[in-house]
């Protein structure tokens, strides 16, 4: 799985609907799935959605993504009735406002508009607390929580994705085959599992045409080989639960605090939005190491 503590990058695509970059600061580790939901073992779920699918037009995979996450029926209920008919009257407009939003919120230099070089589901997830949607989010990092997690709730996956996974099955399944090579990140919706069948039930925004019906299966073993490939987990807190509280001790920082001075920071003194976003992790870092010091 990335590593939340160095990755931030935008990732190498063909196709202009594969927008999803990685982005993590040094604040990710601190707020894990378990600081709003139990993980179990995997059980039987599907999660309905309220919106219908989507087809997304530019490479706002993520927006999309965090657009199915609060459509989500318990979620969706949280929503108040501006918020319904924003969403339910034009959907694919505001993931293109939010899109927009996010690219100049984000940390990466290029905005859409005019350019269109993706964003990460962090910066999503930011954007749909920025905007009332959400009290925060969690994050997993490994496969068992990303499993456990979706026990209770549809998640935001961002990967690569395989060439071999624009053709899904007659059933639906998608597969990383071999000889299959990586044409871009993307951003798609989990929003059940089987465990019995071994499968993740996932939605895509590529049209009705895309897999049965706009939707697909993908298989825990390859679940876990994206996942642990630059792969991460995103899943949004309602509006009528607290935001999570972040979760850090003395092991934490000391683990973080190298890193927020080791070069790959230097970046640091550059004056756009990679800059200002590494400043912003290392004044957290430093806030929370002086706060863990003995008294």
């Amino acid at each position: 799985m990335s590593n939340p503590l160095i990755e931030t990058r935008v990732l190498p695509r063909d196709d202009a609907l594969l927008g999803r970059n990685l982005g993590h600061d040094a604040r990710s580790l601190a707020y894990p799935a378990r600081r709003a939901f139990s993980i179990e073992e995997p059980q039987q779920v599907d999660h309905d959605l309220y919106l219908p699918i989507l087809r997304q037009r530019v490479g706002s995979c993520v927006l999309h993504t965090m657009a199915e996450l609060i459509s989500f029926v318990r979620h969706w209920e949280t929503l108040d009735d501006v918020q319904h008919l924003a969403w339910a009257s034009n959907p694919e407009e505001m993931c293109l406002d939010w899109y927009r939003w996010t690219t100049r919120n984000d940390e990466f230099d290029d905005e859409w508009e005019p350019n269109d070089t993706g964003t990460s589901g962090t910066s999503g997830a930011k954007c749909t607390v920025h905007h009332g949607y959400s009290k925060g989010f969690v994050h997993a990092f490994s496969p068992a929580e990303a499993f456990g997690l979706l026990n209770h709730t549809p998640v935001g996956f961002g990967g690569w994705w395989y060439s071999s996974m624009d053709s899904p099955s007659s059933e639906g399944i998608i597969r990383v085959t071999p000889g299959a090579y990586r044409r871009g990140g993307h951003e798609f919706t989990w929003r059940g599992q089987d465990p019995a069948r071994g499968l993740i039930r996932c939605r895509n925004h590529w049209g009705t045409g895309y897999g049965i019906g706009g939707e697909m299966w993908l298989p825990y073993e390859d679940a876990e080989r994206l996942l642990g490939e630059d792969g991460d987990i995103v899943a949004l807190i309602p509006n009528d639960q607290p935001a999570p509280e972040p979760e850090w001790d003395l092991m934490l920082i000391k683990d973080l605090e190298p890193w927020a001075f080791q070069s790959t920071w230097q970046r640091v003194t550059n004056p756009g939005k990679a800059g200002r976003a590494a400043a912003a992790s290392r004044e957290w870092i430093n806030r929370k190491r002086q706060e863990t010091k003995p008294q």
